[in-house]
Protein backbone atom coordinates (compact mmCIF):
# COMPACT_ATOMS: atom_id res chain seq x y z
CA UNK A 1 0.00 0.00 0.00
CA UNK A 2 2.12 3.28 -1.15
CA UNK A 3 1.23 6.15 0.56
CA UNK A 4 -1.40 7.74 -1.46
CA UNK A 5 -3.61 4.86 -0.87
CA UNK A 6 -3.00 5.08 2.65
CA UNK A 7 -3.97 8.44 2.66
CA UNK A 8 -7.18 7.98 0.78
CA UNK A 9 -8.03 5.42 3.04
CA UNK A 10 -7.18 7.67 5.95
CA UNK A 11 -9.62 10.19 4.33
CA UNK A 12 -12.38 8.59 4.09
CA UNK A 13 -11.94 7.07 7.66
CA UNK A 14 -12.16 10.87 8.66
CA UNK A 15 -14.96 11.27 6.28
CA UNK A 16 -17.09 8.94 7.37
CA UNK A 17 -16.55 9.36 11.00
CA UNK A 18 -18.08 12.78 10.48
CA UNK A 19 -20.83 11.61 8.65
CA UNK A 20 -21.50 8.75 11.93
CA UNK A 21 -21.21 12.52 13.91
CA UNK A 22 -23.79 13.97 12.39
CA UNK A 23 -25.85 11.54 12.28
CA UNK A 24 -25.75 11.09 16.09
CA UNK A 25 -26.52 14.83 16.41
CA UNK A 26 -29.67 14.42 14.01
CA UNK A 27 -30.91 11.47 15.96
CA UNK A 28 -30.39 13.73 18.93
CA UNK A 29 -31.95 16.44 17.35
CA UNK A 30 -34.73 14.55 16.56
CA UNK A 31 -35.48 13.53 19.93
CA UNK A 32 -35.48 16.49 21.56
CA UNK A 33 -38.04 18.04 19.03
CA UNK A 34 -40.58 15.54 19.56
CA UNK A 35 -39.99 15.76 23.32
CA UNK A 36 -39.14 12.24 23.99
CA UNK A 37 -35.86 13.98 25.99
CA UNK A 38 -34.99 10.14 28.13
CA UNK A 39 -34.59 8.74 24.34
CA UNK A 40 -32.04 11.18 23.55
CA UNK A 41 -30.26 10.45 26.21
CA UNK A 42 -30.87 6.72 26.48
CA UNK A 43 -29.03 7.11 22.75
CA UNK A 44 -26.50 9.47 24.19
CA UNK A 45 -25.31 6.99 26.59
CA UNK A 46 -25.12 4.38 23.70
CA UNK A 47 -23.22 6.58 21.78
CA UNK A 48 -20.85 6.82 24.59
CA UNK A 49 -20.08 3.48 24.79
CA UNK A 50 -19.50 3.21 20.90
CA UNK A 51 -16.83 6.50 21.32
CA UNK A 52 -15.17 4.31 24.42
CA UNK A 53 -14.61 0.81 22.76
CA UNK A 54 -13.33 3.08 19.26
CA UNK A 55 -10.90 5.02 21.76
CA UNK A 56 -9.68 1.50 22.81
CA UNK A 57 -9.64 0.57 19.32
CA UNK A 58 -7.43 3.96 18.53
CA UNK A 59 -5.00 3.69 21.45
CA UNK A 60 -3.64 0.17 19.76
CA UNK A 61 0.31 0.88 18.88
CA UNK A 62 -0.15 0.64 15.20
CA UNK A 63 -2.09 3.57 13.42
CA UNK A 64 -3.08 0.55 10.44
CA UNK A 65 -4.21 -1.69 12.41
CA UNK A 66 -6.30 0.49 14.17
CA UNK A 67 -7.87 1.96 10.87
CA UNK A 68 -8.11 -1.95 9.58
CA UNK A 69 -10.68 -2.61 12.92
CA UNK A 70 -12.39 0.87 12.49
CA UNK A 71 -12.92 0.31 8.97
CA UNK A 72 -14.86 -3.44 9.47
CA UNK A 73 -16.63 -1.84 12.14
CA UNK A 74 -17.67 1.11 9.62
CA UNK A 75 -18.80 -2.39 7.50
CA UNK A 76 -20.89 -3.97 10.11
CA UNK A 77 -22.74 -0.47 11.15
CA UNK A 78 -23.37 0.18 6.91
CA UNK A 79 -25.12 -3.43 7.26
CA UNK A 80 -26.88 -2.94 10.75
CA UNK A 81 -25.01 -5.23 12.31
CA UNK A 82 -24.63 -4.51 16.36
CA UNK A 83 -21.00 -5.06 17.41
CA UNK A 84 -19.33 -5.25 20.87
CA UNK A 85 -15.21 -4.96 21.48
CA UNK A 86 -14.69 -7.47 24.34
CA UNK A 87 -10.79 -7.48 24.29
CA UNK A 88 -7.97 -6.05 23.22
CA UNK A 89 -5.28 -7.13 24.72
CA UNK A 90 -3.12 -4.69 25.93
CA UNK A 91 0.09 -6.47 26.11
CA UNK A 92 0.47 -7.40 22.26
CA UNK A 93 3.81 -5.70 21.59
CA UNK A 94 3.96 -3.14 18.91
CA UNK A 95 6.75 -5.34 17.68
CA UNK A 96 4.71 -7.78 17.18
CA UNK A 97 1.58 -5.49 15.52
CA UNK A 98 3.94 -4.02 13.16
CA UNK A 99 6.38 -6.42 11.74
CA UNK A 100 4.49 -7.80 9.33
CA UNK A 101 2.69 -4.60 8.35
CA UNK A 102 3.85 -4.44 4.55
CA UNK A 103 2.49 -8.10 3.46
CA UNK A 104 -0.53 -7.64 6.06
CA UNK A 105 -1.38 -4.32 4.06
CA UNK A 106 -1.16 -6.41 0.55
CA UNK A 107 -3.21 -9.09 2.18
CA UNK A 108 -5.84 -6.43 3.25
CA UNK A 109 -6.14 -4.74 -0.23
CA UNK A 110 -5.96 -8.00 -2.10
CA UNK A 111 -8.96 -9.22 0.42
CA UNK A 112 -10.75 -6.69 1.91
CA UNK A 113 -13.99 -7.04 -0.73
CA UNK A 114 -14.18 -11.13 0.09
CA UNK A 115 -13.72 -9.59 4.09
CA UNK A 116 -17.11 -7.60 3.10
CA UNK A 117 -18.63 -10.14 1.49
CA UNK A 118 -18.12 -12.78 4.25
CA UNK A 119 -19.29 -9.96 6.83
CA UNK A 120 -22.41 -9.06 4.43
CA UNK A 121 -23.55 -12.38 3.40
CA UNK A 122 -22.58 -14.01 7.45
CA UNK A 123 -23.32 -11.35 9.81
CA UNK A 124 -26.96 -10.49 9.01
CA UNK A 125 -29.22 -10.36 11.99
CA UNK A 126 -25.87 -11.35 14.37
CA UNK A 127 -24.62 -9.00 17.40
CA UNK A 128 -20.79 -9.67 16.53
CA UNK A 129 -18.16 -9.47 19.15
CA UNK A 130 -14.45 -7.97 18.18
CA UNK A 131 -11.31 -9.36 19.79
CA UNK A 132 -7.74 -8.35 19.27
CA UNK A 133 -5.74 -11.14 20.90
CA UNK A 134 -3.17 -13.56 20.15
CA UNK A 135 -4.82 -16.56 18.23
CA UNK A 136 -2.17 -19.62 17.24
CA UNK A 137 0.83 -17.74 19.04
CA UNK A 138 -0.03 -14.16 16.59
CA UNK A 139 -1.85 -11.52 16.69
CA UNK A 140 -5.00 -11.82 15.35
CA UNK A 141 -8.10 -9.52 14.62
CA UNK A 142 -11.00 -11.76 15.32
CA UNK A 143 -15.14 -10.86 14.29
CA UNK A 144 -17.18 -13.66 15.42
CA UNK A 145 -21.44 -14.25 16.18
CA UNK A 146 -21.74 -13.44 19.79
CA UNK A 147 -22.91 -17.02 20.61
CA UNK A 148 -19.88 -18.28 20.52
CA UNK A 149 -16.69 -17.61 23.09
CA UNK A 150 -12.76 -17.42 21.98
CA UNK A 151 -11.93 -20.89 23.82
CA UNK A 152 -14.86 -22.36 21.31
CA UNK A 153 -12.06 -21.72 17.99
CA UNK A 154 -10.21 -24.39 18.99
CA UNK A 155 -13.07 -26.69 18.51
CA UNK A 156 -13.88 -24.78 14.95
CA UNK A 157 -12.79 -25.94 11.46
CA UNK A 158 -11.50 -22.90 9.43
CA UNK A 159 -10.67 -23.03 5.90
CA UNK A 160 -7.65 -20.30 5.25
CA UNK A 161 -6.31 -17.89 2.46
CA UNK A 162 -3.08 -16.89 2.57
CA UNK A 163 -2.06 -18.38 5.64
CA UNK A 164 -3.44 -15.08 7.45
CA UNK A 165 -7.41 -15.16 6.97
CA UNK A 166 -9.21 -17.77 8.17
CA UNK A 167 -13.48 -18.33 8.14
CA UNK A 168 -16.26 -20.60 9.08
CA UNK A 169 -19.58 -20.28 9.00
CA UNK A 170 -22.59 -22.59 9.88
CA UNK A 171 -26.00 -22.05 11.70
CA UNK A 172 -23.77 -22.19 14.79
CA UNK A 173 -20.59 -20.44 14.25
CA UNK A 174 -19.61 -17.43 12.08
CA UNK A 175 -15.64 -16.22 12.42
CA UNK A 176 -13.40 -14.60 10.63
CA UNK A 177 -9.85 -14.15 11.72
CA UNK A 178 -7.27 -11.92 10.74
CA UNK A 179 -3.52 -12.56 11.92
CA UNK A 180 -0.84 -9.58 11.35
Amino acid sequence: MDNSIDLKWITEQIRNQRHDFMNYLQVIYGYLQINRPNDAVDYIKKVNKKMIMLSQIYNIDSPIISMFVHDIINQLEKNNIEWELKNIESYISKEDLSKNIYIYKELYIKYISFIYNFIKDNMENEEVDIYLVYYKERPSFILMNNTLTIKELNFLEFKTYEERIHITSSSLAKVLIVQF
